[in-house]
């Protein structure tokens, strides 16, 4: 692994487990066993470092998403999967979206990266529209489908879920959305 790598990987995981306000510059160095200079090499400020691991979860995310949609054919499937891929996911210590947990960690005066952050959840957005559009041309969703509403709704229970887990360590918030995301598109059928 080049040194860049070892940094990202090393700081993605310390300010996912520890929150980024609770990870400084020196435990990430002595965590990498990098020297000082190597990161600055790379990364002018804690800032960057974050902007950069901000866009590997991202990639993240939309290759998870890609993996379920791979293997679902309808919209209760698609709904186990998520499900299914999150708990696959879930090791010793569980936070939830690290996208999300950045969020909660950034101060909101830091505007360049609380921008990116919202790009990163209309993107998220977007590919759910998207994904559900091309459900939607298949016949596998309602031709009256909103799908923009729907995936906006979905990250919504998704989003709630976790943070239920997080504050219950209770499975049933995420199990729970293996009913609540088809019942939330039934509603949304029954109603156009």
């Amino acid at each position: 692994m080049n040194i860049k790598n070892k940094i990202v990987k090393t700081a993605m995981k310390l300010f996912y487990e520890q929150g980024i306000q609770n990870t400084g510059i020196n435990q990430i160095i002595r965590e990498a066993d990098i020297a000082k200079g190597s990161l600055y090499r790379h990364f002018s400020s804690k800032d960057e470092l974050v902007k950069e691991c901000l866009a590997e979860f991202e990639k993240y995310i939309h290759s998870t998403l890609m993996e379920v949609v791979s293997t679902t054919y309808n919209f209760k499937e698609f709904s186990e999967q998520w499900v299914k891929f999150m708990i696959r996911d879930f090791g010793s210590i569980y936070r939830g979206c690290p996208i999300a947990e950045s969020a909660y960690h950034i101060e909101d005066s830091n505007m360049e990266i609380q921008k990116q952050i919202e790009e990163i959840f209309t993107k998220y957005q977007e590919i759910l529209s998207q994904i559900f559009g091309r459900m939607k041309k298949s016949g596998l969703l309602s031709e009256n489908t909103d799908t923009d509403l729907l995936a906006r709704r979905i990250i919504h229970l998704y989003e709630g879920a976790l943070a239920m887990y997080r504050m219950t360590r209770d499975m049933k918030y995420i199990e729970d959305l293996k009913e609540l995301m088809p019942a939330v598109y039934q509603y949304m059928s029954e109603k156009s």
